[in-house]
């Protein structure tokens, strides 16, 4: 609960609200010797460092929690995914790319954070030069959140009408 909680407030622009949990959760999972849980608060770190604009900041977070984090711990695909977008907000598409290929196949399959995963990839992808690829992300990720009858905490559509737009289909992007 307390993750989400400081996720709402990231991603609804309440970066002064969310830093303080953020830096005393920090300081007590560091305390007790929690790597998991340290790696996810640098992620949520990385996130308000995006939100604020402190792009250094974040990257120095996000590698962090890529250090922290074990192999196969199910919060990987979230880890990754705001990864791809502190690269592609630092302007750094050939990293963003790299995150990107490790270890695809298990990250779309997880059903926890896929939908970030997927549209941090699609937004890769298509940066990449290949709207198909990002847009195939971007409608798996519609499928996923269907499927589950999960609400979207992350915005695919724009990204996928972009995709569209580059592959010259206005139609499908107007509807």
């Amino acid at each position: 609960v307390f993750h989400a909680a400081i996720d709402l407030l990231i991603r609804t622009e309440r970066y002064d609200a969310a830093a303080p949990f953020i830096e005393a959760a920090l300081e007590t999972t560091r305390a007790l010797g929690l790597p998991a849980q340290v790696a996810a608060l640098h992620t949520e770190r990385a996130l308000l460092g995006v939100g604020r604009g402190t792009l250094h900041d974040a990257d120095l977070d996000v590698q962090l929690a890529l250090e922290l984090i074990p192999d196969g711990h199910f919060l990987l695909p979230h880890v990754f995914a705001v990864a791809m977008v502190v690269a592609l907000e630092r302007g750094d598409l050939e990293r963003a790319q790299e995150f990107a290929a490790r270890q695809p196949e298990r990250h779309e399959r997880e059903r926890l954070f896929v939908d970030r995963y997927l549209v941090s990839r699609g937004r890769v992808r298509t940066a990449a030069g290949d709207p198909q690829g990002g847009l195939a992300d971007f409608e798996r990720c519609a499928e996923f959140l269907e499927r589950y009858d999960t609400p979207a905490l992350v915005s695919w559509r724009p990204d996928a009408v972009a995709a569209l737009m580059q592959l010259g289909d206005e139609e499908r992007a107007r509807t």
